[in-house]
């Protein structure tokens, strides 16, 4: 193969406190840096391509946020490098209605309507 395709990473269940967002975003940062400074061998990967999987899936749970009634100020996601971090800790409020789920996933990623609290935002499972 002369071409190389890397995913970022998006938010998931396993991101539980903002620390764990920090990490994400990093090593987002890496797999681009890869890319923009790959040097080519003659037999080797000619071309390193990175698939915004990450920052596609995340403007998705921004909108859903701003659907499900968030008050967000929506970041301009071409223009703003680091939105991902702006304003960023509704992603971690937890709905507490799945009990087969390991960790409680992020209510962004998995309601379609507004919840009113009680909803997880403490440290335990929220950051």
């Amino acid at each position: 193969a002369r071409t190389a395709i890397i995913s970022t990473l998006p938010l998931n269940n396993n991101v539980l406190t903002p620390s764990d967002w920090e990490g994400v975003i990093a090593i987002n940062g890496v797999i681009r840096d890869i890319a923009r400074s790959w040097n080519p061998t003659s037999q080797g990967i000619k071309w390193v391509l990175v698939q915004e999987f990450g920052n596609f899936t995340n403007q998705i749970l921004w909108r859903n946020a701003e659907h499900i009634g968030y008050n967000i100020t929506m970041p301009h996601f071409a223009k703003n490098n680091g939105w991902e971090k702006q304003g960023a800790e509704f992603l971690l409020h937890r709905y507490q209605g799945i009990n087969s789920m390991r960790h409680p996933p992020s209510i962004p990623m998995v309601c379609a309507y507004h919840i009113e609290q009680p909803f997880s935002t403490n440290n335990e499972t929220a950051g």
